[in-house]
């Protein structure tokens, strides 16, 4: 059992499997929105023993023992599901020899109970010790960081039976399921004329209305937007000391970091020489400041941006436990399913793709 916390949220427990065979961290959806963090929108293709797995969503927190004083800062890629409740049959305490004066990471690793944290290689070799116990022939006991972990099989053939039979049935069965999901969306894209006489709901016809009507070019040729808000911004309470922590710990991990830190004063400096960020001074600020968290993402195999900077963190909550997303209106998805596109390219003979660069930066955001 391990603690995860994302900002200022109460930290959550969670039952976490150790896999040295996994090149990433994953968390279930389910124990994600019990943390309440703000994510990263990527999407992921990850490729297991079950097959493809797709996933949107990134997230940052921080990872505690419950035992020991081992903490760190983790990334994790968010799942629907890491693999069936473990161990696939529940048994007594009593029935396996547990070596004396040693504190288990997972005092109830007998109950059957869901997995709702992996964490990969990268994490296995940085928490695993020396030491081992073992009495008889039960479970391997190892020494971490984390405290003492179970593992290994117990020496029980009926569990080893159902643990066979259990998981053979279920990556059948989403095999199946992901597959009939995959042949209705084929036949829905076929059905051209499905979504003809969709009636949006009224708050999309409204924000509808709202862009076109606000929306204009200045004289340069940049468009002006303007955010629709759903309750008035003095609703947000304070957000600097949060983002100044925030800002710290990415100054830390500059530090520990020359190439990195380079390439991220080389980002700031060409924002600044662009005139997409300015200073601003104390006393200019308004009686309502919401400031939005950052963090910098390197991508290596990006065409234009090898280090971007996100600055859209603004689901980060504020002394209010509101954040600028909770008082904004949700628009609806205007983008094209990226499966609709890809059967699309049947009908072209080439296809032409392209990386604007810095274009979100180009649409200005009207002044209020």
């Amino acid at each position: 059992m391990v603690r995860l916390q994302s900002n200022d949220q109460p930290p959550q427990q969670l039952r976490c499997l150790l896999d040295s065979g996994s090149q990433i961290e994953v968390i279930t959806e389910e124990a994600f929105n019990r943390l309440k963090a703000p994510y990263i929108y990527e999407e992921t293709i990850i490729n297991g023993v079950g097959g493809l797995i797709q996933s949107h969503k990134k997230v940052k927190v921080l990872l505690t023992s419950e035992n020991t004083n081992y903490e760190e800062e983790i990334e994790l890629i968010v799942i629907p599901e890491i693999l069936s409740d473990q161990p696939t049959t529940s048994f007594q305490a009593h029935e396996v020899d547990t070596p004396a004066k040693i504190e288990l990471a997972g005092p109830q690793f007998y109950k059957k109970d869901p997995i709702e944290l992996l964490l990969g290689a990268r994490f296995f070799y940085d928490v695993i010790e020396a030491e081992q116990a073992r009495i008889g022939r039960g479970p391997t006991f190892q020494k971490s960081k984390l405290g003492w972990l179970a593992c290994g099989m117990l020496d029980q053939v009926g569990i080893l039976q159902e643990t066979w039979m259990h998981t053979s049935t279920k990556v059948n069965v989403k095999q199946q399921d992901e597959l009939s999901r995959l042949f209705q969306k084929f036949w829905q894209l076929e059905d051209t004329n499905q979504n003809e006489n969709e009636v949006p709901p009224p708050l999309h016809r409204e924000l509808e209305g709202e862009f076109s009507s606000s929306t204009r070019l200045n004289t340069e040729g940049r468009y002006i937007v303007k955010i629709p808000f759903t309750e008035e911004f003095r609703e947000l309470g304070n957000s600097r000391e949060q983002a100044y922590r925030r800002l710290m710990s990415l100054e830390r991990r500059l530090q520990a970091n020359d190439t990195l830190r380079g390439e991220y004063n080389k980002f700031m400096q060409e924002y600044i020489e662009l005139g997409h960020m300015v200073p601003v001074c104390k006393h200019k600020e308004k009686n309502v400041v919401y400031y939005i968290p950052y963090s910098c993402v390197v991508k290596p195999d990006s065409s234009t941006t090898k280090l971007r900077v996100k600055v859209f963190d603004a689901s980060a909550k504020t002394t209010t436990g509101k954040s600028l997303n909770d008082i904004q209106a949700v628009g609806p998805v205007i983008q094209r399913d990226q499966f609709d596109l890809a059967i699309e390219f049947r009908g072209d003979d080439v296809v032409l793709s392209a990386d604007i660069a810095k274009m979100y930066r180009q649409v200005l955001i009207e002044e209020s």
